[in-house]
């Protein structure tokens, strides 16, 4: 009888404390791409009609820095720290639907939607009539 009073009891708080008002803050995904100051992303895959365009050796594939004045640079891998890459301003959304990442430089904008990101992969989907027309797999620089 006490056991099942014990549980009853126990229950019941559970319960309670989960209707009590307490809200929930969403996690700002801005900090995934720049970690509040910079971060290396590697373009794992260049993806169109299911074809994979990205270099197979990785000192060649692209890599994208991202830092949180909202700026950026892509380069190739290895000549990383010998030239600067261009650059462009970007834009995460994470409150639209769906969320958006926008790339601009001059007169160039390229618009993606943000098909996943986590703190080990992001997935790029290009939106519809902007000149860069590939899926973009991001993952963070591996250690050589």
């Amino acid at each position: 009888m006490k056991s099942f009073f014990g549980i009853f009891l126990f229950v019941g708080l559970i319960i309670s404390a989960c209707s009590v008002g307490v809200t929930t803050t969403p996690i700002d995904k801005h900090f995934i791409l720049d970690d509040n100051s910079s971060k290396i992303w590697l373009v794992n895959k260049l993806v169109k009609n299911n074809v994979d365009y990205s270099n197979k050796e990785i000192g060649k594939k692209d890599i994208i820095v991202f830092f949180a004045t909202g700026r950026c640079m892509i380069q190739k891998m290895n000549t990383f720290g010998d030239t600067i890459g261009d650059k462009f301003n970007y834009y995460l959304r994470m409150s639209t639907a769906p969320p958006t990442l926008e790339l601009t430089k001059e007169k160039k904008r390229w618009l993606f939607t943000v098909h996943t990101i986590t703190d080990d992969k992001i997935i790029l989907l290009p939106q519809r009539g902007v000149k860069f027309p590939y899926e973009m797999e991001l993952i963070p620089l591996p250690e050589p």
